[in-house]
């Protein structure tokens, strides 16, 4: 609703009080872009204009879309963050190697982290997967492309990865 009303409040500054063109909607996203906004406000501006016209077209309202084929801004990628090694070691140190379950959580951990994983790929990885000798060499990223990602050396290797294994067969 604000991303409509802030640009119902451009229309009138710009006294287009008629049909809204496309050079319109462009001039709108220019003075955004101008103003200092992210990418990513602006792309959510776009989104909000889109619909809203999409639907004024399709309810008969318009007899055109002014947003048909307007490119969003590319947006900047995020480096992931990187958790510090004491911070790594506190969080090797939480659960209780004497129990399977601790075991199994210390070596989720370490595998996480000196291998490199994403989330997605330690949820699917199977014991079979765990190549103790080759962390981050050799795996599949996203797409099924080669990645580059190397692992991490942690406070302790994969200690904790080697513990838990013969004993990964008895948690359900």
């Amino acid at each position: 609703e604000t991303d409509l009303r802030q640009f119902g409040e451009f229309l009138r500054e710009e006294k287009i009080s008629d049909c809204v063109q496309r050079l319109h909607v462009r001039k709108y996203l220019a003075l955004l872009s101008r103003a200092g906004l992210a990418a990513r406000t602006i792309n959510r501006k776009l989104v909000t204009l889109r619909t809203f016209f999409k639907f004024a077209a399709r309810e008969g309202a318009m007899d055109h879309n002014p947003t048909v084929n307007l490119v969003a801004l590319k947006t900047p990628k995020r480096l992931p963050a990187v958790i510090a090694k004491q911070k790594l070691a506190e969080a090797l140190e939480l659960p209780d190697p004497s129990s399977v379950e601790g075991a199994r959580d210390r070596a989720i951990l370490e595998l996480f982290y000196n291998c490199g994983l994403r989330r997605q790929e330690l949820i699917n990885l199977e014991i079979a997967d765990v190549d103790m000798g080759v962390c981050g060499d050799g795996r599949r990223g996203r797409e099924g492309r080669e990645d580059e990602r190397k692992g991490h050396e942690g406070p302790d290797e994969t200690n904790g990865a080697h513990d838990f294994l013969p004993s990964a067969g008895t948690i359900g």
